[in-house]
């Protein structure tokens, strides 16, 4: 039907966009060491730390192309909402 078009045409755009993200260059590096505040409690680690399971929700966060644009604590430390018992 046309809504089944339709959300297949916006499907379709939202994945170009995405490969357009991922091919954009970064600056970051695997071997660069990261600290994040997660619900108050920091956590310091290397960004391929990040990346063990790729195409991960947290993987794309801190693959360099969206680290300036996510929420910093006082001392300019990524800060995520979370529980850092489960983190």
């Amino acid at each position: 039907s046309q809504r089944f078009f339709e959300a297949d045409l916006e499907l379709q755009e939202v994945l170009r966009e995405r490969a357009a993200l991922r091919e954009m260059p970064c600056d970051a590096r695997q071997n660069d060491v990261v600290t994040i505040n997660v619900g108050g409690r920091l956590f310091t680690v290397k960004r391929e730390t990040l990346h063990v399971c790729p195409d991960t929700f947290l993987a794309e966060l801190f693959s360099g192309r969206w680290e300036s644009r996510l929420q910093k604590d006082a001392d300019g430390n990524p800060f995520l909402d979370i529980d850092p018992d489960i983190f």
